[in-house]
């Protein structure tokens, strides 16, 4: 596997990568030695992009061709990658290591995740920087755990309390895959949140984020963590779950005025 800071260079063997063709239609796929990316327009041989640099123009191939040259037992259907393509070839994609918003979108699922325009806003205005100390709660499927880990960088160290096993497992496994190898600035608890924010020091983390549908119920224990002059930040979807930690950070009279955003994108497509 590549190390956590060599996503440059040639493309290697279990990397992700993008192959984005003319009408700018983009697939994610895992490099494999031998292996084979079924596309509309044909086939993509993986070892025809092994070994090459970023931004390689790779042409399909005609699934008949390819099954020529790869058919090992006709009766085996993993055999038979051409059954999913069309037997044209000749398209182009170019093939480039996915932006970490490309990533994220294409990674797999457990959990809804946080779209790149929120969590853009989140590092943006919690001041999340280089070095620092961050505390997340919800690392669900490992969006906004991935972006806080770029962040804060191998000088900092994020913590990530999620109560699902599950969830836990699916962020590790994205996190790892994106990086080469698990993040070693990476403490990622299970359990609930105030139980295991119990068994931190006081006053050791710079940031919070909170992606939970009852963040004013964790402030206790969020404001014990948290040094003087540490920026909470809590992720809610409704008006009703803003009305309420608007209200409990009010009522607690430990934190400053709450300041509340919403985050609004329009995409543009430009011809001519």
């Amino acid at each position: 596997m590549q190390s956590v800071n060599s996503r440059s260079g040639v493309l290697r063997v279990g990397e992700k990568i993008q192959f984005t063709d003319r009408k700018g239609k983009r697939i994610t796929a895992q490099l494999v030695a031998g292996g084979v990316t079924q596309t509309e327009h044909g086939l993509i041989c993986h070892d025809d992009v092994i070994g090459q640099s970023e931004g390689v123009v790779i042409t399909t191939v005609s699934a008949k061709r390819e099954t020529q040259q790869t058919i090992v037992d006709p009766s085996k259907s993993s055999n038979k990658p051409w059954k999913a393509a069309r037997a044209i070839g000749g398209w182009d994609y170019v093939v480039m290591r996915p932006r970490m918003v490309d990533y994220v979108l294409s990674m797999p699922r457990g959990a809804q995740i946080m779209y790149p325009k929120d969590i853009a806003q989140v590092i943006a205005l919690g001041d999340i920087r280089s070095g620092m100390r961050v505390l997340e709660s919800g690392a669900g499927s490992g969006a906004m755990s991935l972006s806080l880990l770029d962040a804060v960088g191998e000088c900092g160290k994020l913590t990530t309390i999620e109560l699902r096993p599950d969830f836990a497992r699916i962020a590790e496994s994205n996190a790892t895959l994106y990086y080469g190898k698990r993040p070693e600035w990476w403490n990622l608890l299970t359990g609930d949140f105030d139980s295991v924010a119990k068994t931190l020091d006081a006053h050791s983390v710079d940031r919070i984020m909170l992606d939970m549908l009852d963040p004013w119920n964790r402030l206790e224990q969020a404001h014990r963590v948290i040094v003087p002059g540490g920026v909470l930040i809590a992720y809610v979807t409704t008006t009703t779950q803003m009305s309420r930690m608007a209200e409990a950070l009010r009522e607690s009279g430990m934190w400053t005025e709450p300041e509340i955003q919403e985050t609004l994108e329009r995409t543009w497509k430009a011809q001519g």
